[in-house]
Parts: structure tokens; sequence; C-alpha cells
């Protein structure tokens, strides 16, 4: 399963000026700062204008590429 990858510095901007793991992405991303006051740099994935808008509709199709593939894998898993 390839994924699309091609606004990935835009991510890895935020990740780094948030000190955010990608575990922590969903979290950072519905809330302004962390439960500690801890502030998120949306700013790195909001203002990118045209470029962002692309890479977020390329982010929901992976994000759903990797929800079915899971859910194919757990169907797997039950059925061996």
């Amino acid at each position: 399963m390839q994924l699309n990858l091609l606004f990935a510095p835009c991510t890895s901007s935020f990740f780094k000026k948030s000190s955010v793991s990608t575990d922590q992405f969903y979290q950072a991303l519905k809330y302004p700062e962390g439960k500690k006051g801890k502030i998120y740099h949306s700013e790195e994935l909001i203002e990118k204008g045209a470029e962002g808008l692309s890479f977020f509709k390329h982010f929901v199709k992976d994000i759903n590429k990797i929800c079915r593939e899971a859910v194919k894998l757990g169907y797997t898993i039950l059925e061996a």
C-alpha cells in the first residue's frame, strides 16, 4: 500500500515545532494546546493555502486506506 507523502515537510515542521509525535497527532489537531498548556503550532499546517489543501486531501485518502487495511487485517486475524 503506497501512501501519499507529497507534502510531508508540512507535517514534519509541525511535529518538530510542536514537539509532537505521530501518536499525539490527533490530539494536537483537535485541541490548540496540550493538557499542561503546551502550545501546538498548527500554523505550520493551516497557513499553506492550496498546497495545504492538497496535502490534507491526500492525508484523508491515506487515513481511509489505512482504516480499510486495518479492518481487513482484523478479519484475517479473527478467521485464523
